[in-house]
């Protein structure tokens, strides 16, 4: 059927909830809900809604369970950055959120283990022994001339006082 410029069917938003419960896929073994809609570079499910960009998981939540409490975030219970079902999502301080990511990290990206601990403010902060060795090579080999000169400058001004 033809329809003329003039006799456009007007554009009628779909509601969210409806949206939201097609673009997801249960995973039979870890029961998350794999989110099959847009993925930020962070790995975290997106979906447009009143011209805005909203977290899935975030507006999954609030329409399953409720309002997320003032002052908290999502944590995802199972490590899958891509699930929404709420089930796996916990309200956590910032805090408490930091403190579960930096348990769960044990390696490094190049695959080391986390071996080293430092204290910075009064927190301890774990990190790549192997990666920091390396880095350290690097920085100081590059670096030798400017470090040596530097050495000279105040080993003769030691010298003159």
């Amino acid at each position: 059927m033809f329809v003329a410029h003039h006799q456009r069917v007007p554009f009628v938003p779909r509601p969210l909830a409806e949206r939201l419960r097609e673009r997801y896929v249960i995973d039979p073994e870890t029961e998350c809900w794999e989110w099959q809609g847009a993925i930020i570079p962070a790995g975290y499910g997106t979906i447009g809604h009143k011209g805005k960009t909203l977290s899935a998981y975030r507006a999954m939540y609030e329409l399953e369970i409720g309002p997320i409490p003032t002052g908290l975030q999502l944590d995802h219970l199972c490590f899958n950055r891509r699930c929404v079902n709420p089930a796996h999502l916990e309200p956590v301080t910032a805090q408490e959120n930091s403190r579960r990511r930096d348990a769960r990290r044990t390696h490094c990206p190049h695959g080391h283990v986390l071996d080293g601990v430092k204290i910075n403010d009064g927190r301890e902060r774990r990190y790549c022994k192997t990666c920091a060795r390396e880095y350290a090579r690097a920085y100081h080999w590059e670096n030798r001339e400017a470090r040596l000169s530097y050495q000279r400058q105040w080993r003769h001004r030691g010298s003159a006082a």
